[in-house]
C-alpha cells in the first residue's frame, strides 16, 4: 500500500465525493449539535467529518479559483458581461429597482399592519429610492453612458 497515494486520495477526492460530503457533513453536524450532546460518539464523528470536509474544500480553493478564471475568459457571456459596462449598469439598476420597490411595499404593508409612522417613513424613503432608480433606468435606456449627463 502506497502511503503517498493514499494521502493524495484522501486530501484530493473527486469532485462528486466533495459535493456529496458537503450536505452530508452539514446535516450530520447540525443534527448532532441540536439533538445529541457533545459527549456522544456520533457527535464526535460528525465533528471529524465536518473538519475533514472543510479541510478538503480548503485544499481545493486554488483549483476553484483557476477554474473560475478560465471560465471567465473562455465563456462568451461572461466576457460580454465583463467588457460591456452598459449591460452591467442596466442589470444592476433593474435589480436594485426591483428590490427597492419590493422593500418599499413591504415597509408600507408593515406600516398599515402596525399603524406605525416609522414604517411609513421607511416606505417613503424606499419609494423615493425606487423612483430615482426608475429615472436612472429610463435615462440609461435612452442614452449611452457618459453622454447627456
Amino acid at each position: 500500500m502506497d502511503i503517498k497515494k493514499l494521502g493524495k486520495t484522501l486530501l484530493f477526492p473527486h469532485m462528486a465525493v466533495m459535493l456529496v460530503l458537503l450536505p452530508v457533513s452539514a446535516v450530520f453536524l447540525i443534527y448532532s449539535m441540536v439533538f445529541l450532546g457533545t459527549e456522544s460518539v456520533t457527535a464526535i464523528i460528525s465533528y471529524v467529518l465536518a473538519a475533514y470536509t472543510l479541510t478538503v474544500w480548503c485544499f481545493k480553493i486554488p483549483y476553484l479559483i483557476r477554474f473560475f478564471k478560465t471560465f471567465k475568459d473562455e465563456n462568451r457571456y461572461a466576457r460580454r458581461w465583463r467588457d460591456d459596462p452598459r449591460l452591467r449598469v442596466t442589470h444592476s439598476l433593474y435589480g436594485t429597482l426591483a428590490w427597492n420597490t419590493a422593500y418599499a411595499v413591504f415597509q408600507l404593508g408593515l406600516g398599515f399592519w402596525h399603524h406605525s409612522f416609522w414604517f411609513f417613513s421607511l416606505a417613503a424613503y424606499y419609494i423615493s429610492l425606487a423612483v430615482m432608480r426608475f429615472f436612472l433606468v429610463r435615462h440609461t435606456r435612452r442614452f449611452v453612458p457618459g453622454e447627456r449627463m
